[in-house]
């Protein structure tokens, strides 16, 4: 279902609501575009047993991302998720907090990386902070090694890690 609100300048889409702008493909189960502010914010809603379903699905290219909650200036290509869970090259990067920038850069709090794809991952390099440069590298600030949920005596002050298949 639609429902637009002419005095606030908003457009709510409902069920399985899809937006599609340039290059942007945005799915969720609601999606509220707001002319005023330039936005297109999506989330997923709770079912009868508390589950969450129609999360958001943003997709721009050939990357794919996932997240609770998206908010994506469509004008300043900046944008903004909750809960946040996307593959870059051979491995899974997983944040509370995202900012993206117009370079599509993603700068990530409460992060980590992993290369396992369990859903609660064996191991892990988490971070305070994480910066990716989709398909090229992974910049984590203070890094500690994690493994079954214990944090290792292994402590990283930085961590560069590339993105791409092969030699780097």
């Amino acid at each position: 279902s639609i429902a637009f609100i002419d005095s606030v300048r908003t457009l709510d889409l409902y069920g399985d609501a899809k937006v599609f702008y340039e290059d942007l493909n945005n799915s969720s189960e609601h999606i509220t575009i707001d002319l005023n502010r330039n936005t297109i914010s999506s989330l997923g809603k709770l079912d009868s047993l508390g589950k969450l379903i129609g999360t958001p699905e943003f997709k721009q290219g050939s990357s794919d991302y996932k997240a609770v909650k998206i908010t994506y200036n469509y004008v300043t290509k900046k944008g903004f998720l909750k809960e946040f869970k996307t593959k870059e090259g051979e491995g899974f990067v997983k944040g509370t907090n995202v900012k993206r920038d117009p370079e599509n850069n993603f700068y990530i709090d409460g992060a980590y990386y992993t290369t396992c794809d369990a859903e609660h991952p064996h191991f892990y390099i988490g971070s305070s902070k994480i910066k990716v440069v989709p398909g090229k590298k992974l910049i984590t600030g203070p890094a500690n090694f994690v493994i079954e949920g214990i944090q290792t005596p292994l402590f990283l002050p930085f961590g560069i890690f590339p993105l791409k298949r092969g030699q780097q």
